[in-house]
């Protein structure tokens, strides 16, 4: 869990400063480093959810992995920041060397190039930011149920008072809103929407 929390921290900076970082110098090193940092951090993180999955005993573990696996963050982590040189393309069965673009690695965006056939792909961090955050709270979701209901085995009220709170959590997860009152009363607000 400490991993988990040292690499929201590290993702969160990501998503506050970008690439450029809060730096007032423009410092190609410093971009490579916070990209490097992103992929990196994503990546460890990911491994440390499916540890506590396994740790868990939380069923179906492969299907977890298999999508960690179709991350975009996790494969441009393999291809500009591990494994940048020796790349196995599972669809072709052939190694493909990947190069970030120095020109294109600014704020929020990552333009790679494969080395051999010089195609470019334009990934949108915070989207790859986005999609990896969200499967990463459903699967703590799915852990922290999967603790609840065994430790409290037998004790209603205990596992009907972390359901709330969990519940509570998936509400406010999916862009809700959940206000608790001195009493015990709650105002919940799932959707706000705008008039324009």
């Amino acid at each position: 869990m400490y991993i988990v929390g040292d690499t929201s921290m590290a993702i969160q900076n990501f998503l506050r400063f970008g690439l450029d970082g809060p730096t007032k110098y423009e410092d190609e090193g410093e971009r490579y480093l916070r990209l490097y940092g992103l992929l990196n951090a994503s990546y460890i993180q990911q491994d440390a959810v499916l540890k506590l999955y396994k740790l868990m005993n939380v069923p179906y573990p492969k299907n977890a992995k298999q999508r960690i696996d179709r991350l975009q963050i996790r494969d441009l982590r393999h291809k500009v920041g591990a494994h940048s040189v020796d790349y196995m393309n599972k669809d072709i069965g052939k190694i493909e060397p990947f190069v970030p673009v120095r020109a294109r690695l600014e704020q929020f965006t990552c333009e790679y190039m494969n080395n051999e056939t010089l195609v470019l792909q334009r990934v949108d961090l915070k989207e790859c930011v986005e999609e990896h955050s969200k499967l990463m709270v459903e699967l703590l979701a799915t852990i922290y149920e999967k603790a609840v209901k065994t430790a409290y085995k037998g004790n209603e009220k205990k596992l009907q008072k972390y359901k709330e709170k969990l519940d509570d959590l998936k509400i406010i997860r999916d862009g809700g809103v959940v206000m608790k009152a001195a009493g015990g009363d709650k105002l919940i607000i799932r959707r706000l929407q705008s008039d324009a």
